[in-house]
């Protein structure tokens, strides 16, 4: 729909909604009819997109409710996989397109008819409906020194040595692009395939830009992003791609977006990180298997150094997250592929370790001295393998820690309670675990590698519950409450309890599971003031929330509730008061039941 973007997650939402409502409404009447579903581009679709694909499972309850459903994929002809289902030829339709494509870009040149028709024939013919092998060969045509397109000979002689198959033309273009005379052009186009290759998330523009002149003219790097941006960098990224690596403007045309930088087609990918197409330019990647666990040793080094840069004017590259990527990768194929994670694992950080090491030590200080640095903010006082211990602890990945475990200040272990000053602002891996749900790594973090569950840490000085309490996660409060974790323990700085947070959330679960666990003194829970002076009933009754309010009043006995609903703020006010102040006459008039009961 022009104008109109989804996400995945509300696309997925809406197209399930519709399902529902098409079946429910077939269900009720006597004559059902075939519902048709249309998979485009479906030789796209890699092994993660079929198995993270929601869809997949919700067409399966379907046709399980005997729901009658009629599935027509989309498939170019060269990549149609086998089915025994029937095939709607659409070849034509391609030929149009493939047509039209080779009349603009082949027909503006000067030249007679009838080279210009020979010469679109001939490329029609080799292409054999693989629209993006055309694409391919047109801009390599046209960037081909040799070629003159006053003279078709030429041109048909070049369009004969082309490979014919797409995987081929890849190998040749990345070939050609390793035997760069110019090293610098050649490290250049390494880099940027590398980079788009193992980016966690699409790369902007200015980032791969920024990335470029740090990576690679490390000590001119001011001067070589002033001159990138007096260029058409974009034109840039294409020359040194030879038309692999492509920049878009995603969006509407009315709205478009910043421009971001993919590869041209999702086959290319596959290629340098499936099937070793990277080994042109690195010989260590002679196979997928040492291709994906050995990663590139160098590009790690490279990200370690843009990691030391302060001065950058638009620091919004994440190249931990491009790092990251190399780990989580390595974690998956040791465990599915080659079932020794004991062994591979140590050795391959080792290496890692040892490439960084002179560079870690060198700059500690400057290592994180950035205030954004993604998932967790970090300062001048912890180190890279600490921060990424912090990151892998965030991400999940619990069997890559086992090898840092000497690292006991990010771990939050007792040995590190003498050292909070320095852990002020850069929190450990528990919190980091604790903050974005990994309840496992949490789990392992504790039992196995001894952790103190109510350590604290952060810029708040803060507790891995409190964290769990903020993020709202039901399962993360449980795990840490099963753990140990004390409900009393306030954060250093702000003085603000479990309860509290729970209670400024308006998390009426969380509230309920505190205030019911198991040896917990509801009383001193309820009497606990942040730095602010102000009490769980208090923040309730500031904020208006009558569930609440009845949440916190209804485990207490006759005698407690009294107690509590007389504690005044440092005001002097009671939260009784607190309501009438704002307003809250609902929460004003269940306060007041409550007294009048007590």
């Amino acid at each position: 729909m022009p104008g109109h973007s989804w996400t995945q997650f509300d696309l997925q939402n809406d197209l399930k909604s519709v399902f529902l409502e098409v079946t429910s409404t077939q269900q009720d009447n006597a004559t059902v009819r075939n519902i048709f579903i249309f998979l485009d581009a479906l030789d796209e679709w890699d092994e993660n997109d079929r198995k993270n694909s929601s869809e997949f499972e919700f067409f399966e309850n379907l046709v399980q409710k005997d729901v009658p459903l009629k599935i027509c994929s989309s498939t170019r002809p060269r990549s149609s996989p086998t089915s025994r289902g029937s095939v709607i030829e659409m070849e034509s339709h391609n030929s149009e397109d493939i047509g039209r494509y080779l009349q603009k870009t082949i027909g503006g040149r000067h030249m007679k008819d009838t080279r210009r028709r020979v010469l679109i024939e001939n490329l029609s013919m080799k292409a054999n409906h693989n629209f993006m092998w055309l694409v391919l060969v047109v801009w390599d045509l046209d960037n081909w020194p040799t070629v003159d397109f006053a003279t078709t000979e030429n041109i048909l002689k070049r369009i004969q040595k082309i490979p014919k198959e797409l995987k081929a033309l890849y190998d040749e273009i990345l070939e050609r692009l390793a035997r760069k005379s110019d090293d610098a052009m050649r490290e250049e186009s390494y880099f940027l395939l590398q980079l788009i290759a193992f980016a966690k998330e699409a790369l902007s523009l200015q980032e791969v830009m920024e990335a470029i002149s740090i990576l690679i003219y490390p000590d001119t790097w001011q001067s070589q992003l002033e001159h990138f941006e007096t260029l058409d960098f974009a034109a840039c990224i294409r020359t040194w791609s030879r038309g692999l690596v492509e920049v878009i403007r995603p969006g509407s045309q009315e709205t478009p977006g910043p421009s971001i930088v993919q590869f041209a087609h999702t086959s290319i990918h596959r290629l340098l990180v499936d099937h070793c197409g990277l080994k042109y330019f690195d010989p260590a990647a002679q196979d997928p298997t040492t291709n994906k666990i050995m990663c590139h040793y160098r590009l790690f080094e490279l990200c370690v150094k843009y990691l030391e840069r302060d001065t950058l004017a638009q620091p919004g590259l994440k190249l931990h997250q491009y790092v990251m990527s190399f780990w989580m990768e390595h974690a998956r194929n040791s465990g599915e592929r080659m079932d020794a994670k004991q062994f591979v694992f140590p050795g391959f950080l080792k290496k890692c370790n040892a490439i960084t090491k002179n560079i870690v030590l060198s700059s500690r200080e400057n290592m994180i001295r950035r205030s954004n640095m993604g998932k967790f903010r970090g300062c001048g006082s912890i180190t890279y393998e600490e921060r990424l211990i912090c990151l892998l602890a965030a991400e999940g990945c619990t069997q890559l820690l086992v090898v840092h475990r000497g690292c006991t200040l990010c771990y939050g272990t007792t040995t590190a309670l003498g050292e909070q000053e320095s852990m002020l602002g850069s929190g450990c891996a528990l919190l980091q675990a604790a903050e974005h749900n990994r309840v496992q790594t949490v789990q392992y973090l504790v039992r196995q590698l001894n952790c103190d569950v109510n350590f604290r840490g952060g810029e708040i000085n803060t507790t891995p519950l409190c964290q769990a309490v903020r993020s709202g996660s039901v399962d993360m409060v449980k795990a840490l409450l099963d753990l140990g974790a004390k409900v009393d323990v306030c954060a250093a700085r702000t003085f603000k309890s479990p309860l509290n947070t729970a209670v400024g959330y308006n998390d009426v679960t969380i509230a309920k599971i505190l205030l019911n666990h198991p040896g917990v003194d509801r009383r001193r829970l309820l009497c606990q003031p942040d730095m602010y002076g102000q009490y769980a009933l208090h923040i309730a009754a500031y904020h208006g929330l009558a569930s609440m309010v009845e949440t916190l009043c209804e485990p207490c006995e006759r005698d407690e509730i009294g107690y509590i609903l007389d504690l005044s703020d440092r005001n002097g006010e009671t939260a009784y008061m607190v309501a009438v102040r704002k307003g809250h006459d609902t929460v004003a008039a269940e306060i007041l039941k409550r007294l009048l009961d007590s």
